[in-house]
């Protein structure tokens, strides 16, 4: 089994009527715990006009924000929850993340 992404290249709906994409910007004066701060940075991994209308999810499943685009956006660590909570429960070596 294959999955496929096709994603347009930059400037792709430039020129499609109607179409208008807003870049994602980084909220000002957000702890990295609020609600908006997480869906800036879940959704800065996506091409803004896929993030831009992507549900977001927070680390326990728990919807931050409802899309409308069908893309979901999340946080993902291999490692799961528990190299999230303990630093040292992280990864053994560089290779390892890589």
């Amino acid at each position: 089994d294959f999955a496929h992404l096709m994603i347009p290249f930059p400037g792709y709906y430039d020129n499609v009527p109607g179409v208008t994409v807003e870049p994602n910007v980084e909220p000002a004066n957000e702890s990295h715990v609020s609600a908006a701060w997480q869906v800036w940075a879940y959704t800065s991994a996506a091409p803004d006009f896929l993030g831009n209308k992507a549900t977001v999810l927070d680390p326990d499943s728990k919807v931050l924000r409802v899309g409308t685009n069908g893309w979901t956006c999340m946080p993902a660590n291999p490692q799961g929850k528990k190299a999230w909570a303990d630093p040292k429960a992280g990864w053994a070596s560089a290779r390892e993340a890589a």
